[in-house]
């Protein structure tokens, strides 16, 4: 999947093997690269990022950060399979514009309408497949969206209206035959 510097903050870094192995950074790539609404929400007015938020940028952002991971061996043997369960959050922070007294319905829609791209993406079925048995060849993936909470900044001024959600990455693989 091709991706440029630009993607991410100053602080992250990455190679292309890092896109196989982190899954902030492929769920980010994959929002980023499907991402569909129009006007002022177009990918290129949102700032993507595996960082945490970034007051330096006025526009909406959003970002993949992961919280938790488990591996399991699922079976032994020859042909070996494990499970690998990674927690991310998805934070999405929208601040009102000042040059507008509707500036905060605007953020409101806006918030809402970046939830719900976000779910289009992420629930669709062209980013991960959804079979959860482990007797393959390879390795199947999925993931699902749970617990969205509302976390605004009303206390700073301007506010920040965020949302953010947990989004389980469950990936299932076989391991290298022993011989």
């Amino acid at each position: 999947m091709p991706y440029d510097s630009d993607d991410f903050s100053s602080t992250d870094f990455y190679t292309d093997e890092g896109i196989e192995t982190d899954p902030a950074l492929a769920v980010m790539l994959n929002l980023k690269n499907n991402w569909g609404l129009t006007g002022d929400l177009t990918e290129d007015n949102i700032f993507f990022s595996t960082g945490w938020y970034d007051k330096a940028h006025a526009e909406p952002q959003i970002s993949v950060r992961p919280i938790s991971g488990l591996f399991e061996i699922l079976e032994t043997g020859l042909t070996p399979y494990y499970r690998k369960t990674t927690t991310l959050t998805i934070n999405i922070w929208v601040r009102p514009k000042q040059d507008s007294n509707t500036s905060l319905g605007w953020a409101k829609k806006s918030i809402w309408d970046i939830k719900k791209e976000v779910e289009r993406i992420l629930e669709g079925k062209a980013h991960l497949e959804s079979r959860i048995d482990y007797d393959l060849d390879d390795f199947e993936k999925f993931g699902f969206l749970r617990n969205w909470r509302v976390l605004d900044e009303l206390n700073l001024r301007p506010v920040i209206l965020r949302l953010q959600v947990e989004y389980i990455v469950v990936k299932y693989e076989q391991s290298i035959q022993i011989s």
